[in-house]
């Protein structure tokens, strides 16, 4: 008979109180309880009356400084991965930091997957790197042009206008042999 919950046992609780007073995340810590989901242990967290007593922003900090100090020169989301701190916190952190000189923008890397650049942060006081102005559209098309091979893109272009002609209409296909045969042709 498969139960729709799970019994928690003493020691599964003791594990959930030992999460919980932890600086990790819940989810990083979630393989110390199989059989259970995120959910299910935020539920028993709040039917024990649990809260998490350490916040992670505050235990993190030491924690990114370290991984700073270490690694050199990074970007938040590298750091979040090297910390197994979630990225929000991270951002909260080094932006903190930077305001207050303990940090600063080394630079910032090429543009990724949104186009936009990502900043590139080191431990202690510095200038912040001017920001690189963003590309244009037509900047952008150019670039890609420049990556495309020119045969495959002037294959492309033609049956891009092909296609383009035929939904206006202005190219009339011609006519299957077999829909002429039944349907006669015209």
């Amino acid at each position: 008979m498969k139960r729709s919950y799970h019994l928690w046992t003493c020691a599964e609780d003791k594990v959930l109180r030992a999460i919980f007073a932890s600086h990790e995340t819940i989810a990083d810590q979630l393989h110390l309880l199989p059989g259970h989901n995120l959910q299910s242990c935020k539920n028993r967290a709040r039917a024990l009356g649990l809260k998490k007593a350490i916040r992670v922003v505050e235990t993190s900090k030491p924690i990114i400084v370290a991984a700073m100090a270490f690694y050199g020169v990074r970007s938040a989301p590298d750091l979040a991965k090297l910390t197994k701190t979630h990225i929000v916190t991270v951002r909260k952190i080094i932006n903190e930091m930077v305001k207050a000189g303990e940090a600063h923008i080394d630079g910032y890397a090429p543009a990724t997957l949104n186009g936009m650049p990502t900043r590139l942060f080191k431990l202690g006081p510095g200038r912040n790197a001017q920001k690189p102005r963003t590309k244009t559209p037509s900047e952008r098309v150019k670039a890609w042009e420049k990556r495309q091979d020119p045969e495959e893109l002037r294959v492309r272009r033609t049956h891009y206008a092909t296609r383009r002609k035929l939904k206006l209409g202005l190219i009339i296909p011609p006519r299957d042999p077999l829909t002429a045969a039944l349907f006669g042709g015209a």
